[in-house]
């Protein structure tokens, strides 16, 4: 019998409702992904990718330095693979490196939704691209706790800010030729910051 399990707000058997989907989505060989509807579960699945996208866009690395993040953004995501290994919400959207088919084709249907989806909320601008971020950040936040553990959550939540920092990390900015400048932009510096705060993160 699974435990009763209380939520911080004390309502009223919330958390012994996430952990009996969690049970059965395991028992029954459920995807996590059945765990939300359609619409949520493709925020969940393209926030990697988007916040990735933003932070390499909140600084002014110019292309070589939005080259630099773009694959700092990519590497990030497969390390959640190995650094969250239980995490079921990781594994079914980060690439894994150990399958490189899987790998692959996970990822381009992830780069397909993601155009799609800069399609349909008309994204032309840097400014609007990290706006659409953070507003999907607080929605997935929003969402989240229903269909996964507390730990669950934490771990996804760490996760998606590790790669906004991996990837402001991955060029210098205002130098020449990666000569000078500073290794996280004040845009990008922002960025993780309202990032943090988007997700609801300590």
């Amino acid at each position: 019998m699974l435990p009763r399990t209380w939520d911080a707000t004390g309502g009223a058997f919330f958390g012994f409702r996430v952990l009996k989907t969690a049970w059965n989505a395991v028992a029954f060989g459920m995807s996590i992904e059945s765990n939300y509807n359609a619409s949520d579960w493709q925020s969940i699945n393209l926030l990697p990718i988007l916040v990735g996208t933003a932070a390499a866009c909140a600084g002014t690395s110019g292309l070589f330095g939005t080259m630099k993040e773009s694959f700092a953004s990519v590497q990030a995501m497969m390390e959640g693979v190995k650094t969250y290994p239980d995490n079921a919400l990781i594994s079914a959207i980060a690439p894994n490196p150990a399958d490189r088919a899987a790998a692959k084709e996970r990822a381009l249907a992830q780069r397909d939704a993601f155009k799609a989806k800069m399609a349909s909320h008309e994204v032309k601008r840097r400014e609007e691209l990290i706006v659409l971020a953070l507003d999907e950040a607080r929605r997935v936040a929003h969402v989240l706790p229903s269909g996964a553990t507390e730990q669950a959550v934490s771990e996804f939540k760490e996760w998606v800010n590790g790669i906004a920092s991996h990837v402001s990390n991955a060029a210098k900015e205002g130098g020449f030729l990666g000569i000078g400048g500073t290794r996280v932009s004040e845009g990008e510096q922002q960025f993780i910051e309202d990032l943090r705060m988007a997700l609801g993160s300590n």
